[in-house]
């Protein structure tokens, strides 16, 4: 989530999804708290990020509610590029999971609206 990560929590439309690449706390932290459940959080962060610890991601993880998820890749930097594939593979999933009925902490139906931020933080 970027500074501007606040906007995902204000949206006019529902927001059912937020997916952040490199996640830092500033602005972050009091929005985490206010997703879900019907907005899904997926924090991804690379073990080898120089510029932000993963420590934010894990932060932010856990001051979230369910559906959450917080892949940390081994040897994936700052933007992932290392673990591209991987990453790309990881939200797709996310973003077409469909849980079923009896699933704790579902995440719901993401196919029609989503919110991905993240990426470099300046």
């Amino acid at each position: 989530m970027h500074r501007s990560s606040g906007a995902a929590a204000e949206a006019l439309e529902p927001v059912t999804t937020v997916v952040t690449l490199a996640t830092q706390r500033h602005g972050a932290q009091p929005v985490v708290g206010r997703l879900g459940p019907d907005c899904s959080l997926l924090l991804l962060h690379g073990d080898a990020d120089t510029v932000l610890s993963s420590d934010a991601s894990v932060a932010l993880f856990r001051d979230a509610r369910e559906p959450r998820a917080m892949p940390i890749y081994p040897g994936g930097g700052h933007v992932l590029d290392e673990v591209a594939e991987k990453v790309h593979g990881e939200v797709k999933r996310w973003l077409l999971k469909k849980p079923s009925s009896d699933q704790k902490g579902a995440i719901p139906d993401l196919t029609n609206r989503h919110c991905v931020s993240g990426g470099p933080s300046v």
